[in-house]
């Protein structure tokens, strides 16, 4: 439980540092007016009750923002020499990940759950599909906590927070991209049913349309538990250096 509590101090600490400066407010701020702005374009012209745009533009959109939301986590700790000193304290470096990751966690479910307008308006509009916009927001939320385990490893494998970034883009893209129709369309059957599994997309389209299944689910947390593995691999090397 100790491992727990550290955790949770951790990401109070972080989440205060977070709301002192404009990074959290701009995260929301920006993350919420372009997939809104994204959205209603095509809302007004289709005419139809339903959320599978708004859905589909999250993946393009968190490529960028979250890495930008967690390049600073480790990294900036290792640069400010912040981190030595967290490291001094009597938590491991599991401790130190999780934690962090929690406060990305709740900045980004927090900027997820200001779009819960959008389902209302469009129960006031219409009768939309509730299961397939309960379906997208799992998916939205699994998506999230993948994309930040990603930033989170990119931080702690980075010397500074623009390599950060890049290194997360990067990796938030390439499985964005390589499980889109755009890429398996020119690759043979059984390279293409492999980078259908490896990327996102084929596991949000079914939660998108409210099919629950538990493969998809199970793909996201063991790859976001793959990412904080190896954050915490490589913390706990660079402490023993």
């Amino acid at each position: 439980m100790s491992g727990l509590f550290s955790s949770i101090e951790i990401c109070k600490r972080d989440m205060v540092a977070a709301l002192r400066s404009p990074s959290a407010y701009i995260f929301v701020t920006v993350f919420n007016v372009a997939a809104g702005f994204l959205y209603f374009q095509t809302f007004f012209i289709s005419d139809l009750a339903d959320m599978r745009p708004w859905f589909d533009t999250l993946p393009w959109l968190l490529t960028f923002l979250i890495p930008a939301l967690s390049m600073r986590s480790i990294a900036e700790e290792r640069r400010m020499k912040t981190l030595e000193l967290l490291m001094s304290w009597p938590v491991s470096s599991l401790s130190i990940v999780v934690g962090k990751y929690l406060s990305i966690l709740v900045l980004c479910f927090f900027a997820i759950t200001m779009s819960f307008t959008i389902p209302l308006t469009l129960v006031l509009l219409g009768r939309p599909d509730l299961g397939a916009i309960l379906g997208g927001y799992i998916g939205a939320f699994l998506l999230v906590a993948f994309f930040a385990s990603i930033g989170i490893f990119a931080s702690a494998l980075a010397e500074n927070q623009i390599a950060a970034l890049l290194i997360a883009s990067s990796l938030c893209f390439t499985f964005a991209i390589c499980g889109s129709p755009f890429v398996t369309a020119f690759l043979p059957h059984k390279v293409s049913g492999v980078f259908s599994f490896l990327g996102i997309t084929p596991h949000l389209e079914g939660l998108s349309r409210g099919v629950i299944d538990i493969r998809d689910i199970i793909y996201f947390v063991s790859a976001g538990a793959a990412f904080l593995f190896a954050a915490e691999f490589r913390l706990s090397v660079w402490g023993r250096s």
